[in-house]
């Protein structure tokens, strides 16, 4: 099942000309299955990087996969890259990129919270993150109003 919120959340971040990239430990046929029903999802991302990749190495918590989609999305920079997490391995992996992290605790999986803390934003639902907090792909992405955070 897909995230509840991914669609809108991708669709209006493309709308607004960013790049998006897809990272996942799982293989690119697994991926492919989850994703059937999810084209229009899936259409969305200019990259996807699977587990089974040949220039990974390394799983999550590796930052590898983040780093690699950065350059594949046109050598952008960490600073410029705002990663979306939904499991403590991939926060880890981002914040080891030294990316911005914005974790989903996403409540159809219970998990005890203290894993998510890395991360620089934590919501329970993608619905909870406004767009609008982030500046377009040619501006310096600004922290969330404090209250958020």
């Amino acid at each position: 099942r897909r995230m509840p919120g991914a669609l809108e959340l991708a669709t209006e971040l493309k709308r607004r000309g960013f790049k998006l990239a897809l990272c996942t430990n799982s293989f690119r046929k697994a991926l492919d299955k989850k994703m059937t029903s999810h084209q229009k999802l899936k259409s969305l991302f200019d990259v996807i990087i699977t587990g089974d990749d040949p220039e990974i190495k390394r799983s999550k918590p590796d930052p590898s996969i983040y780093l690699l989609a950065a350059r594949r999305l046109g050598n952008v920079t960490k600073e410029r890259c705002l990663v979306f997490e939904d499991s403590p391995v991939g926060i880890q992996a981002a914040k080891a990129a030294d990316m911005h992290v914005v974790a989903i605790q996403d409540q159809r999986f219970p998990q005890p919270i203290e894993p998510f803390y890395p991360a620089d934003l934590l919501f329970v639902s993608l619905f909870e993150f406004n767009a609008s907090w982030i500046s377009g792909p040619n501006e310096t992405w600004q922290r969330a109003p404090q209250e958020l955070a």
